[in-house]
């Protein structure tokens, strides 16, 4: 994922029609990564983003298919945009995110973790949650990669 991160993204916390879709949208060649972060692996913060990961899951799968899609696509545009201020430069414009989206790129959710996210991990119910979470984005045609953010 290492020039994943050189590319195009788009931070901050975005809510789209009271979902919350994402908290970092990164663009690459061929995929699209949703990531969601928590503070810590454990049975709440498992909990909390596998709730999240899979509602924002379901709810862009409905509305990518849909008839409304490019509407759907320019409205959570604007709502991103909207949160960019102070001369912030926007990662892409209206064309190129609509693109990202009704193109070929794959959907990959990152759940990005900010402590306590390694194979020492106590957390047997956060340990589940998690292969839950993986098993049912596959089903959805989505990868999924939890990760420690941070030491």
């Amino acid at each position: 994922l290492g020039d994943v991160y050189k590319r195009q993204d788009f931070t901050g916390c975005h809510i789209f029609d009271v979902i919350f879709v994402t908290d970092i949208i990164i663009f690459s060649d061929d995929q699209i990564f949703l990531m969601h972060n928590k503070d810590s692996f454990n049975g709440t913060g498992a909990r909390d983003v596998s709730n999240q990961i899979i509602t924002s899951a379901s709810y862009l799968q409905q509305m990518l298919a849909s008839a409304n899609r490019d509407d759907f696509l320019e409205k959570y545009y604007a709502t991103i945009v909207a949160k960019y201020k102070n001369g912030i430069k926007i990662p892409a414009d209206k064309t190129e995110f609509k693109k990202y989206f009704q193109g070929s790129h794959k959907i990959h959710y990152l759940i990005g973790y900010l402590k306590g996210y390694d194979e020492n991990s106590r957390s047997t119910y956060g340990k589940y949650l998690t292969v839950e979470v993986i098993k049912k984005l596959l089903d959805k045609g989505f990868d999924c990669t939890p990760l420690l953010i941070s030491n």
